[in-house]
This record gives C-alpha cells, sequence and structure tokens, in this order.
C-alpha cells in the first residue's frame, strides 16, 4: 500500500539541535501489553536518511553519521514556502534557490521527490493526507533545508525555512532532537535526545492501535462462538427476525467467544442486514440456492449464510476484544470474489480517507463451521479514537445529509457518539452545516469559501474521486425515495472544525456497469441516473429496476444528484480539483499492477479458507478473482470518460 496516504495523525514537535558527535543509540522496543520485543518497528532521527528497525527481539542499535568538523553554518532567513491544500500547490516564490523538494514520512520513506520547473514558483504534490512529513529543500548540490510539516488540510500555510543550514565540504551532518518509533498497527513513540547524554540501553513501550490485533489482513483469524441450543434455537428463529416483509429485528442472545485464546465469557450476537436478510425469508423459512447471476453475484447462494454482530460490551460494560467494543461479520454472500468490500476500503485509504478497516475470519458456531466472513470495524467512538488519535473525540453522525427538511430531531438521532444524557449532547456543529448548505449563496467561489469552513472540501473530492471509481451505487450519489441516502458517516473533526465523510458497508461495489446510473458517459440498459459529471436541469425522480430479490416488480425511484443544493453546488465549485483528484487517483492509486498486486496477495491468504468453506465455489471464487482483475481497466476507463467530460443536458 502507498504509504503517502495510509499516514495517520501524529503530534509531533521538533525542534532541532545538532549533534557534535555521533553517537550511537541501542535498546529494544515491546509492546506495552505484551511486554515482548516488537520486530520490525522503523526507528529514525529527523534526518530521513538515517533508520534503522528492531530486530525479531525488538532489539535496535542506530548510528547517526555525524560529521561536522570543518563545517560552516549558514544563517538564513525570512525563506519561507507556502501550501495551498485546495490546489495541493507548494509555492516556491520566496524561496528562489530551491531546486529540488522531498517529502518523507516519519518513518524515513521518501514519498515524493521532484525538481522545481524552470521558471515556475509553483510545485503540485501528490495527495497528502493530515499528518506530520519532513519536507527536504535542495538549494543547488550541497546545501539543503530540512523542516518539519504539520499538515492539517487548510490552506494557506506558510513554511519558514529560518534557523542555520550546513554548508560543509563533505560528509552528512546529523540534526537530532528525537528518535522515532514507528510501526503500522502501534502507535508512533518517540524519545527526547539530550546531545550530552548516552543512550545505549533504551526501554521503549509501544501501545498497539485499538484492534490491531484483529485487523491483521495477512492472517485468517479464527472465531468460536459457544451458544446454549435454546440461544441458538431463539437466534435462527427466523419468524421472529424478519415481520412484516421488510422489517429486520434485531435479535440478540449471549454466546461465549474464543478467538485464538483470547476468551469472552458474555458477548451479545445477532444477525444484520436489511434486504440482504429480507430477500432470504419466506414464511419463517430460509431460502435455499436463490442465485442472481444476472446482477453480478456469480453463482453464489446469496441466502446461504447471513452477516452477524457481535456486541462485546452489551451485556457487560467492560467487555473488549483488543479495545474494541463490537465487530461486523460480513457473509459476502452476494460478492463471488469476497474482495469487493475490503478493495474498496483499501482504496478510500489510499486517498487519505479514514475507513473501516477489514480482515479475514473463519467463524465456527458451538464447533460447527459457519465459514468464511470478512470482518469490518465499526464506526464509533473507538474507530474515532483509533483513526483520528490526536482529537478523536469530536461528534459521530450516521446517515443523514444536510438538506432544508433536517429537523433537530433528526440530527440529534443520528448522533452516535457525545449522546449520552450526561454529555449533554450539542449538535451545533451539524447545524452548522445544514444552513450553510441551505443558503440561498449561488456564486461558486462564494459557496466554496462558506462550505470550506465546516467541511474539509479536498478530503470530500478525494472521497467522491473514489466512490465514482469503484461504482459505489448505493453510497452518498443515490438518493432513494424522499431523502435517504445509504452507508456513511460524518466526523467532526474539533481540531480544524471540518467534517469528513466515511464510508461504510461496500459490499456491492464494482459491479458494471454501475447499477442505475449512466457508465462510460451514456445510459446502459435500465441504467438511467444521470452520474456524477452531467448537469442535469431536470429533478424528477427516475424509476429504476435494479433489484436483486423480494419480487419487486415496480422498482423504486432515485432522485437525480443536482436535486441535492449541497452536491449540484459542491461539483460547480469543485469540477477542476475533481478532475486533478482524478488523473492522481489513476496514475498513482488506481492501477492494474497495484490491484493485481493486492489481489494477488489476499488470494494467497483466504484461499485456505475459502476452500474449507462449504458455501463457496472454490473453482468459481478463483474466476471471479481472475474477472475482478480483467475488469480494472473498465473502471479505470469509467472514470477516466468521468473525470474529462463535463456534460450539461
Amino acid at each position: 500500500m502507498n504509504a503517502l496516504y495510509r499516514l495517520r495523525v501524529c503530534t509531533i514537535l521538533l525542534l532541532a539541535v545538532t549533534a557534535s558527535t555521533a553517537q550511537p543509540f541501542s535498546g529494544q522496543v515491546v509492546d506495552k501489553e505484551t511486554g515482548t520485543g516488537v520486530p520490525g518497528v522503523s526507528v529514525s532521527i529527523l534526518n530521513p536518511t538515517e533508520k534503522t528497525t528492531t530486530d525479531s527481539d525488538g532489539k535496535f542499535t542506530l548510528t547517526p553519521q555525524a560529521v561536522t568538523q570543518g563545517c560552516r553554518f549558514r544563517s538564513v532567513k525570512n525563506t519561507i514556502v507556502t501550501w495551498h491544500s485546495s490546489t495541493r500547490m507548494l509555492d516556491l516564490t520566496m524561496a528562489p534557490r530551491i531546486t529540488r523538494v522531498h517529502v518523507y514520512s516519519m518513518r524515513g520513506e521518501c514519498l515524493f521527490s521532484a525538481e522545481r520547473s524552470p521558471n515556475s514558483g509553483l510545485m503540485q504534490l501528490p495527495v497528502v493526507t493530515t499528518n506530520v512529513y519532513l519536507l527536504r529543500f535542495a538549494a543547488g548540490s550541497r546545501e539543503s533545508f530540512t523542516t518539519a510539516w504539520m499538515h492539517s488540510g487548510r490552506s494557506d500555510v506558510s513554511i519558514p525555512l529560518t534557523g542555520h543550514t550546513p554548508d560543509y565540504p563533505s560528509g552528512q551532518a546529523t540534526i537530532i532532537n528525537k528518535l522515532v518509533f514507528q510501526k503500522t498497527d502501534y502507535q508512533t513513540d518517540t524519545v527526547d535526545i539530550d546531545s550530552d547524554s548516552t543512550y545505549t540501553a533504551m526501554l521503549v513501550k509501544m501501545k498497539p492501535v485499538i484492534g490491531s490485533r484483529v485487523f491483521d489482513e495477512d492472517t485468517v483469524r479464527t472465531y468460536k462462538l459457544y451458544l446454549t441450543d435454546d440461544n441458538l434455537a431463539r437466534l435462527l428463529d427466523f419468524t421472529t427476525l424478519v415481520t412484516n416483509t421488510y422489517t429486520v429485528n434485531p435479535v440478540y442472545v449471549p454466546a461465549r467467544l474464543d478467538m485464538e485464546g483470547r476468551k469472552l465469557d458474555s458477548i451479545a450476537v445477532r444477525f444484520r442486514g436489511d434486504q440482504s436478510i429480507w430477500d432470504c425469508i419466506e414464511n419463517g423459512k430460509r431460502k435455499i440456492g436463490l442465485k442472481y447471476p444476472q446482477y453480478g453475484f456469480g453463482n453464489c447462494d446469496i441466502c446461504a449464510k447471513f452477516s452477524m454482530k457481535f456486541d462485546f460490551n452489551k451485556y457487560n460494560r467492560d467487555n473488549r476484544l483488543y479495545g474494541l467494543k463490537a465487530l461486523n461479520f460480513r457473509s459476502m454472500s452476494a460478492d463471488p470474489t469476497k474482495m469487493h468490500e475490503k478493495l474498496g476500503f483499501s482504496l478510500f485509504a489510499d486517498m487519505g480517507i479514514p475507513c473501516p478497516r477489514i480482515a479475514y475470519a473463519r467463524l465456527y458456531v458451538n464447533d460447527s463451521l459457519w465459514g468464511l466472513f470478512d470482518i469490518a470495524e465499526e464506526i464509533d467512538g473507538r474507530f474515532t479514537k483509533s483513526h483520528y488519535p490526536a482529537n478523536g473525540d469530536g461528534n459521530l453522525y450516521k446517515e443523514i445529509w444536510p438538506t432544508s427538511q433536517l429537523t433537530q430531531s433528526k440530527i440529534k438521532d443520528a448522533l452516535t457518539t457525545n449522546n449520552d444524557p450526561e454529555d449533554n449532547p450539542d449538535i451545533s456543529d451539524f447545524k452548522d452545516l445544514r444552513d450553510v448548505v441551505t443558503a440561498s449563496e449561488t456564486d461558486s467561489a462564494a459557496f466554496l469559501q462558506k462550505i470550506g469552513q465546516v467541511v474539509d472540501i479536498p478530503h470530500l473530492v478525494r472521497y467522491i474521486v473514489v466512490d465514482r471509481a469503484i461504482m459505489n451505487f448505493d453510497g452518498i450519489m443515490a438518493c432513494y425515495g424522499g431523502e435517504l441516502r445509504h452507508n456513511y458517516c460524518w466526523y467532526h473533526d474539533e481540531t480544524s472544525g471540518l467534517f469528513q465523510l466515511i464510508p461504510w458497508d461496500l459490499d456491492k461495489v464494482f459491479i458494471y456497469p454501475e447499477p442505475n446510473f449512466w457508465t462510460n458517459n451514456e445510459p446502459v440498459g435500465k441504467n438511467i441516473v444521470p452520474n456524477w459529471n452531467v448537469v442535469n436541469s431536470s429533478y424528477t425522480a427516475i424509476r429504476c429496476y435494479y433489484d436483486q430479490g423480494s419480487g419487486n416488480t415496480q422498482g423504486y425511484t432515485v432522485i437525480p444528484i443536482d436535486n441535492d443544493t449541497f452536491l449540484r453546488r459542491l461539483r460547480s465549485a469543485t469540477w477542476n480539483d475533481f478532475h486533478t483528484q482524478g488523473e492522481a487517483f489513476l496514475d498513482t492509486v488506481f492501477t492494474r499492477e497495484k490491484i493485481d498486486a493486492r489481489l494477488g496477495k489476499w488470494r494467497t491468504c483466504i484461499a485456505g479458507a475459502v476452500g474449507e468453506d462449504p458455501t463457496i465455489d472454490s473453482t468459481e471464487w478463483s474466476t471471479m478473482v481472475d474477472s475482478l482483475s480483467h475488469s480494472i481497466p473498465l473502471f479505470r476507463t469509467n472514470l477516466k470518460m468521468m473525470i474529462d467530460t463535463l456534460i450539461v443536458q
């Protein structure tokens, strides 16, 4: 995965001091919870080219290559570069001597490097998500400036290059003030360095990211549920699960859980889903052999197993599974590849969009194998604390859209964190979003300026790029009936004061052509809803017929995108940025080579579990994975046509 897009926020303040001698640093990194050594931790200093990695026991030694003899330090004053978030441009006009720019992660990985164009003061960077980076600016062959950059997502951030830079005949000058310890799924740790002291026996305790042991994408974890006969009968009583044809009742039953030796004695489990369940229940019984190859589901029996929700603290408030309060087990019954949702979320993450982590699992119930599931992280307060470690206590809202019909009562109902009575819920943030969106402002520039004060617009544009690339026909673009949009949450980042969208439930993406919507810039069969790049002046509801069951021959209505004030104005104000981010996505993220590498890795990971699953035809599964790989150019072509053409009807 491209590290540029998966970096998480860390709040490291860097105050550089120069080391007079090259001193070794050594010690051991251990897991804070288990006390065991952590291998593979990146250990680095402010100079991003100097780093090492802990060994199998978590031990390390790092000796900086400091050569200061004969160095002269040149004073640099009033040298400033400016970052423009809306255009992703570094403005080097005030720094005429800069000839090359390097962007490093705090792990020392070079994420981007480019020469400055002749006679140009601007340099465009690839998508950069909120985080701390190291910027190295080269001025000729012997002079460079290294500075820390806390990218917060706001526009017009000045990055001063004041201080001193070494001017030396040869060798490497090292600037040291902190050792930085980083590893995926662990929280970044730092050790302050005093140049007059020695550090040869450090013990560094790193804390795992919440749920990191659960969401190991290289392993199919094994989960075992144990239920009494009565509780298993209650769980499988489909007469109470579905009532009134289209109502799914959340029937919880108690169970014990054993996850590879980690045991919880009392958790709550239930089946989850709406249409995926009501399509499969008839007269209180599960349908057998229901298949919809015409909808892109292959020959999967979509009723063979249901998705489930595990609630760890419903009966015991202190119950956690590696810090998690809940998990979602997805049956993937309508996905013949078992990779659609995982691939969709990985592409969102590549573009700097916080989204649920996905891993694979075998599920046994009373020692009987129910099969392969993917497990999706719950979007809740644990999620926000994990994905926004510097500011994870903001308000989280589920499936609520800023329209003029949105009442205060509906906003309160959608609030999923900070919503207990003792929290004294404050929903003024979303009321402000609603009021800005529904104001009478029609000028694109004025709208963008106002909405940019409450919504992270660059983040939202990148979200839409991925949403359109994976053909997410049941997401924010589709308004069913009156105002119902599915499968997303809003998070209010209290540091920036801006809302960000979080995607959810991607089990039916990567279906080509896109159900309901135009594909390749024109209607295809019954897929007649104008897509994101079509300016449509008719807001009349359109009858669509994509429906995998329920005997629905009457279809349902989808409201055109342009009927929504927010999306219509957003497209007008950000179309050029959508084009730019779409190009970056196609060039750096959504390539056939990268997708094939990812699919190949997952195929190897789950092949054994697929072969064991009594509900999966492993031969067809392998064929459908190949088919997904071969279809990636079709999805790329559709997105390319979309970002290149704004159609006005």
